[in-house]
């Protein structure tokens, strides 16, 4: 009966009849598969487009000479604790170096 669903979800109508919502719906998913199967068979397969990493991509920034740019940890709060040297070297972004880097590119699709 499933082949007989799977097919018959072109017509709408099975040996039986009408189909029932559960044949309708099991055909249409079995019928998908088969179209997926013979895409992959005839060579039509394509990798998934690497998606950017949206929570990286609110932390740093990238500059026209490609390089990463980030923000320094340490300045949310208790800035009165530290020193007006300190705040200065927090306030300024920092530059990501090395294998991390190319790591940060490959995420955020770069």
């Amino acid at each position: 009966m499933c082949w007989e669903a799977a097919f018959s979800h072109f017509s709408g109508f099975s040996a039986s009849g009408l189909l029932t919502s559960f044949e309708l719906c099991y055909s249409i998913k079995v019928s998908h598969f088969l179209q997926d199967s013979v895409s992959f068979l005839e060579g039509n397969t394509q990798m998934p487009k690497q998606k950017t990493h949206k929570g990286l991509k609110k932390r740093v920034k990238v500059t026209a000479g490609g390089k990463i740019k980030r923000g320094r940890a340490g300045g949310g709060h208790l800035l009165s604790g530290k020193t007006a040297k300190r705040r200065r070297k927090i306030s300024s972004p920092a530059l990501v170096r090395g294998a991390i880097a190319d790591t940060i590119k490959e995420k955020l699709c770069v």
